[in-house]
C-alpha cells in the first residue's frame, strides 16, 4: 500500500488530532491486504495507532487506522453511547463497537452512518447527519451541523497537517518517523 496514500488520508490521525481515519486501497486478495495491515501495525507498533479492515469490495478494502486511547475516550461520551445505542450497539467497549460496526457495514444495504462516532467527528454532528433534523451548515471533512466556527479551524488544522507530511513524505522521511507518539 503506498504512504503517499496513507498520508494523504492519515495525516490528521498520524499526528495525533483525530482518533480515526478511513480510506480503500486497492487489493489483490484478503490475504494481500492482510499481510500489509500486519506488517503496518508493526512498523507502527508503540506509536499508539493501530490499523485494520473493516471491509471488502470486489478488489477495494475499506481500511482504518485509528488512536484507541483517543476511541475510548470518544466512546465513553455520553453523546456518543446515545447515538450507538440507537444504532443498535448494547455497549461501547472497542472490541464490542468495532465488530458491532464490521457487521454493519457488511449486512446493512446504507453505510452507516454512526461510522462518525468512530472517526473522531463531534458527536452533534453525527447524530445531526443521522437524524437529519436540522440544516447542515458547513462542508468539509464531515458535515457540520453544531459548531461552525470550532470545525472550519480544525479543517484548516487537517489540511496544514497533511500538506506538511506530504511535503516531508517527498523529501524522504518514512511514514514511520512521521507518526507521533501518542
Amino acid at each position: 500500500m503506498p504512504e503517499r496514500l496513507i498520508v494523504s488520508f492519515c495525516a490528521p490521525t498520524m499526528a495525533g488530532l483525530k482518533t480515526a481515519s478511513l480510506f480503500t486501497a486497492d487489493c489483490e486478495s484478503r490475504s494481500a491486504i492482510l499481510r500489509e495491515i500486519t506488517q503496518m501495525n508493526r512498523m507502527l507498533e508503540g506509536k499508539g495507532i493501530r490499523v485494520m479492515v473493516l471491509g471488502y469490495t470486489k478488489n477495494r478494502a475499506l481500511i482504518y487506522m485509528f488512536r484507541p486511547k483517543m476511541l475510548v475516550k470518544d466512546l465513553a461520551s455520553p453523546q456518543t453511547a446515545e447515538i450507538l445505542a440507537s444504532c443498535g450497539y448494547r455497549e461501547c467497549s472497542i472490541g464490542y463497537c468495532l465488530s458491532r460496526l464490521i457487521r454493519r457495514l457488511k449486512d446493512s444495504s446504507e453505510f452507516p452512518h454512526e461510522i462518525g462516532c468512530f472517526l473522531g467527528y463531534p458527536p452533534e454532528d453525527v447524530a445531526g447527519f443521522i437524524n437529519r433534523d436540522k440544516p447542515c451548515i458547513m462542508n468539509g471533512f464531515w458535515r457540520v451541523y453544531g459548531n461552525a466556527d470550532e470545525a472550519a479551524k480544525l479543517f484548516q488544522k487537517y489540511r496544514t497537517c497533511t500538506d506538511i507530511f506530504l511535503r516531508n513524505l517527498c523529501a524522504g522521511q518514512d511514514m514511520v518517523r512521521l507518526t507521533v507518539t501518542g
